[in-house]
């Protein structure tokens, strides 16, 4: 759907419900224009073009990624893939259901949306046979994570299992969620080697960091991390709050460009590095890549801004692109 159609018509039909209401709605009619025969071909007409050459990552065909946060079961992703991304995420995804009955908070005026239980998730057997039909041939991430309360051993057994069985049903790589772990306590090193120690894995696989990581909190573990047993970082969307809670939106954005420059001053210059923090317009991604993002996935973004901004990034990136090669 176009921009305008969605800005002036249906977001503010959508945002007048629940917000668990309102993103079941919008997934289920993207699920089911996607599993209609030609389905992907009337989304990929409303607006969104096939991906240029410049925009091509070495791993993806463009530099845009659906954040879990959007479809974490990727539900819909036989649809929504079809907007102008690159690759996508699923999850977070734990070895047994998270469930939370609190609402959403959706705050439309400051763009953020309260998450009352970050890893809420419905398990790894409801997301297996998900996978293994998703009608799209996007490279897929996982963002796996340990169940809160987890002792050290339970933790590795946990990551370890999980990316063994989600390795079967063939998927692009692993994000490993550390926003449940203990920054403070050795133990959160510990568990990281002891999983990389124990896997032999095709995929790639990546920290999937908060994005209000302090530079104390990453120098620690950088010093502790067996650094060349991970491909590269995920700067994430979801920073913690009272009550155990996560935010996601613009409020994120200036911690998420901080941690990014952190990462790449002070992590490997072999490091792939994702952001998810705040990317609400395409100016918010150019700006990340020209401070050394490869990538942006987009979740806050794609709810306020609309379907179109996927295409719109897109399109500004390979505006940049074009502008860098004629000044040289």
């Amino acid at each position: 759907m176009p921009d305008w159609s969605y800005q002036t018509l249906f977001r503010p039909l959508l945002f007048r419900l629940p917000a668990r209401t309102a993103r079941r709605i919008t997934l289920h009619a993207f699920g089911a224009v996607g599993r209609m025969p030609g389905g992907a071909f009337l989304i990929k007409t409303l607006g969104h073009q096939e991906p240029s050459a410049l925009l091509e990552t070495g791993w993806s065909a463009t530099p845009v990624g659906l954040s879990g946060t959007i479809d974490p079961l990727g539900t819909a992703q036989r649809g929504l893939a079809r907007l102008g991304f690159g690759f996508v995420e699923i999850g977070p995804v734990t070895v047994h259901p998270i469930e939370s009955r609190e609402p959403l908070g959706l705050d439309a005026k400051q763009e953020r949306i309260r998450f009352p239980e970050p890893l809420e998730n419905e398990g790894l057997a409801a997301v297996l046979p998900k996978l293994a039909n998703a009608g799209h041939d996007l490279p897929k991430y996982i963002r796996i994570a340990p169940m809160p309360g987890a002792s050290d051993d339970e933790a590795v057994t946990q990551l370890v299992h999980l990316i063994d069985q989600l390795a079967a049903v063939g998927v692009a790589g692993f994000y490993v969620d550390t926003a449940s772990f203990n920054w403070d306590s050795p133990s959160c090193y510990r568990i990281l080697n002891r999983m990389t120690d124990s896997l032999k894995i095709n995929g790639s696989l990546f920290l999937y960091l908060p994005p209000d990581l302090s530079e104390d909190q990453l120098r620690n573990l950088l010093q502790h991390l067996d650094c060349y047993a991970w491909d590269g970082v995920v700067v994430g969307g979801e920073q913690s709050v009272e009550g155990g809670a996560a935010v996601q939106g613009l409020c994120v954005q200036s911690s998420g460009l901080e941690t990014l420059r952190l990462v790449r001053q002070l992590g490997p210059a072999t490091w792939i590095v994702k952001v998810a923090a705040g990317v609400h317009e395409p100016q918010d991604a150019t700006l990340l890549l020209q401070n050394g993002a490869d990538a942006v996935l987009l979740g806050s973004g794609f709810i306020f801004a609309g379907p179109g901004l996927p295409k719109r990034i897109n399109d500004a990136v390979i505006h940049d692109k074009v502008k860098k090669r004629r000044q040289t």
